[in-house]
């Protein structure tokens, strides 16, 4: 059945690791998703904080979601084939929003860039993405 929300209406993630996270599209639409995440205890390292595989995974899943946006209520999936993270300053635990970008790409191949900001809209990590679709599931 089509979903016929309006893009600025939180949509779910069908993805289960994603969701332990707790992590919540806040918006998407074609080319473009934000992503939001709390983190939370278990997500920070011994020196308190966020760890860089929590903020690598927010820049992939949001690169990948912003090629994915459904078309006419359809979901498709993508395979990351290549990500660069680069790591421009700490996470501590307060809210942190990420934003993906598909910049280019055909039918099968997108590319994406994604950039994660804290609370206080301080840079934190960015990445640039190569994904490959599935067929629609």
């Amino acid at each position: 059945m089509p979903d016929n929300t309006p893009a600025s209406q939180p949509y779910a993630l069908e993805n289960p690791f994603l969701e332990s996270l707790n992590v919540t599209i806040v918006e998407w639409q074609p080319d473009l998703v934000r992503m939001s995440l709390m983190p939370q205890a278990a997500h920070v390292n011994n020196t308190g904080v966020v760890q860089g595989g929590i903020l690598a995974t927010l820049l992939d899943a949001a690169g990948g979601y912003a090629g994915l946006f459904p078309d006419n209520g359809v979901r498709r999936a993508a395979t990351t084939f290549s990500l660069n993270v680069n790591y421009v300053s700490s996470a501590h635990v307060e809210r942190l929003l990420v934003v993906g970008r598909r910049v280019g790409g055909g039918r099968r191949v997108f590319f994406s860039n994604a950039e994660i900001t804290d609370s206080q809209g301080r840079l934190i990590a960015t990445a640039q993405a190569a994904f490959r679709r599935k067929d629609p599931v």
